[in-house]
């Protein structure tokens, strides 16, 4: 397996790095996770678990580097440069503004054309 294990985290002298400093930030962003996902199941909120589960694909695990696509039959994980990351989200924003602001555009204009 050479200086790293199977999880992709340096293992061991190899490296000089903290193990622990590496891990810590993923840890802490499931342990978070897992935290609101439990006390949303308490509350009976589903639809609230779902964005739990959005928010740490789109959010959380980004900002770690760590991309998450979900496919029909299972999810794929990928380590991606954070900066790559913060891009594609600043352009998904970016499209999102622009459909929102068409759509409004085409709502004042029906309403507009009504008057």
């Amino acid at each position: 397996d050479g200086p790293r294990g199977g999880i992709g985290f340096p293992v061991g002298g190899g490296d000089a790095v903290n193990l622990e400093e590496t891990v810590m930030p993923y840890l802490e962003a499931l342990s978070t996770f897992r935290a609101d996902v439990r006390a949303a199941a308490r509350g009976g909120k589903a639809n609230e678990i779902l964005a739990l589960c959005d928010q740490l694909r789109d959010v959380v695990l980004p900002d770690l580097g760590v991309r998450l696509e979900d496919k029909p039959d299972r999810t794929v994980v990928k380590l991606v440069s954070k900066e790559e990351l913060m891009k594609e989200r600043e352009e998904k924003k970016r499209i999102e503004a622009e459909k929102l602001k068409k759509k409004q555009e085409l709502l004042e204009a029906q309403r507009l054309k009504e008057e």
